[in-house]
């Protein structure tokens, strides 16, 4: 997991570089700054890793093991933020504090996601994952499956919407998808 990410992470970076490329202060790399939506407005955003200590409090908090793959990206990026967030990945935040900063935002967070914001509709089983989300039309959420496998589904987990054999598989197909929907200032034209 750690390597693809790495190279997605890296293709990502020569896709949009031509719109600039800056790390913050706390580690995340920002690609592609559209300054028409804002001054601190970046098409992608990836956080750094996470340290073990604090994923074993996440599993805690949350009471199950975080898969192995999961755990293992989270290590290396602790979320991310794709096409101004129509695409996201949760992280984990220290202490579950939320920080607000413009400049250096955070992931939205993987402990809410999997407790008091969990959804509980029919298309969703007890060991899933909430690991991100899509902020598209009513919204959806991307759930990690026992077996290695993603179900995005609508925010109040009651209806599938579409399944991916691995998260890598579901990085590249969402990441296809909405790069095609962006001309090359990053503006989003949905058809």
């Amino acid at each position: 997991m750690r390597e693809f990410l790495k190279d997605f992470e890296e293709r990502v970076g020569q896709d949009w570089k031509h719109l600039s490329v800056q790390t913050t202060s706390s580690g995340t790399r920002c690609i592609g700054q559209v300054p028409e939506v804002g001054k601190a407005a970046w098409l992608h955003r990836f956080y750094s890793g996470c340290p073990a200590a604090e994923l074993d409090a996440v599993e805690q908090n949350i009471g199950q093991p975080i898969a192995p793959q999961w755990r293992e990206a989270l290590e290396y990026i602790n979320g991310a933020s794709l096409f101004l967030r129509k695409i996201s990945l949760r992280g984990v935040l220290p202490g579950n504090l939320v920080r607000r900063s413009i400049e250096d935002p955070q992931p939205l967070s993987f402990q809410d996601a999997n407790t008091i914001q969990r959804p509980s509709g029919n298309a969703t089983a007890a060991d899933d994952l909430v690991i991100g989300g899509s902020s598209i039309g009513s919204g959806a959420l991307y759930l990690l499956r026992s077996d290695g496998s993603v179900l995005k589904c609508t925010r109040d987990g009651r209806q599938a919407l579409a399944s991916w054999e691995t998260v890598q598989a579901m990085l590249e197909s969402e990441y296809k998808t909405l790069a095609a929907l962006h001309d090359a200032h990053g503006v989003y034209h949905p058809t």
